[in-house]
């Protein structure tokens, strides 16, 4: 998966930077691990009450069917099919958790570019519209709770929460507010001191397609995305909070919607190991320690819930790539 795009455009992912992530990621993997008693974890995991696994594998099903509702709207001119939509939503998520240094997220604009033949930028437009809106939902969502509980750290959380909206806020109407000025500029600069194939030409053309796509999103557009994103992670919280009841586990709706917003967050950064392993055991550690969770049972029911939810996505995933395996419409194989 070195060349992804039509555009025969390389996609450097051995650098030095994602190397020092990746044994940050695992330095942290086994920092944590060291804090907990194996028995234990490999008993919550074990022993987690089959009926609560297969409601929150249900879940997952009604979770994958929003986000891929969305993930079908997010642009009529790459738009799919529903249920070829669906298959590229199972299969990117295995792919985000097989493959280290973010490869995984890539996988989305490659296998949007051999559905539909999109270019790069356009795919990169969606996916970056797919996790801000992400980011905001669950930070809306966190913001409400926090706001309806009055705890004595409501106030503190709740500044966290709102800092946290207006900077994903900002960033989303700059690159808004960027990509419906005029273009031209990076045209006429790139002309102006760059010679036709020079590297800093490539980029700001790719730049220049990558603004005229994000420009096509419209304010309507985006409400159904962030309502979408809403139930969808709803969703998530459920999920999370039936493997946690099924294995017994102290922890409360309020310090599991914590701990899920803190981990979706942290794995939002690059220090991790394979897939998000690291950096969201991480968050949800530093997110259930802040609402007074034991630190045992933060740091091991946060690989013990990773594992659980790894094995829907991997249950799916895996058919959703022997689909395109089978399917002869669509060519795995860059050409």
């Amino acid at each position: 998966m070195r060349e992804i795009s039509s555009e025969n455009r390389n996609w450097r992912v051995i650098t030095g930077k994602n190397l020092v992530f990746f044994v940050l990621g695992v330095f942290l993997v086994f920092f944590l691990l060291r804090q907990i008693d194996m028995k234990e974890l490999v008993h919550q995991i074990t022993g987690v009450r089959l009926e609560f696994f297969l409601f929150g594998g249900g879940i997952y099903i009604l979770k994958v069917c929003f986000r891929s509702l969305r993930m079908n709207r997010i642009s009529a001119e790459i738009a799919l099919p529903y249920w070829r939509t669906l298959r590229l939503s199972l299969a990117t998520s295995l792919a985000t958790q097989i493959f280290p240094f973010k490869l995984g997220e890539l996988s989305y604009v490659y296998l949007l570019n051999r559905e539909k033949s999109t270019s790069s930028a356009q795919g990169l437009s969606a996916l970056i519209v797919i996790r801000m809106m992400d980011l905001l939902a669950i930070g809306m969502l966190y913001l409400v709770v926090v706001l309806s509980l009055h705890s004595p750290q409501s106030g503190m959380q709740s500044r966290q929460a709102l800092l946290f909206l207006g900077l994903l806020g900002g960033s989303f109407g700059v690159l808004f507010f960027v990509s419906h000025m005029s273009l031209n500029f990076l045209y006429r600069e790139r002309q102006k001191f760059f010679n036709e194939g020079k590297s800093f030409s490539r980029l700001l053309d790719w730049l220049g397609r990558f603004f005229v796509a994000f420009k096509t999103y419209r304010p309507e557009q985006i409400a159904l995305w962030m309502g979408l994103a809403l139930l969808e992670w709803m969703a998530n919280y459920v999920i999370f909070y039936l493997l946690l009841w099924g294995m017994g586990a102290p922890i409360n709706p309020f310090q599991t919607i914590t701990a899920v917003t803190f981990a979706a967050i942290a794995s939002a950064l690059p220090v991790n190991m394979v897939g998000s392993f690291g950096s969201q055991e991480a968050g949800w550690t530093a997110g259930l320690l802040m609402v007074h969770v034991d630190q045992q049972i933060a740091i091991t029911t946060a690989f013990s819930t990773h594992i659980l939810t790894l094995g829907y996505i991997a249950f799916f995933g895996i058919l959703a790539w022997i689909s395109y395996l089978l399917s002869a419409g669509v060519n795995l194989h860059p050409e």
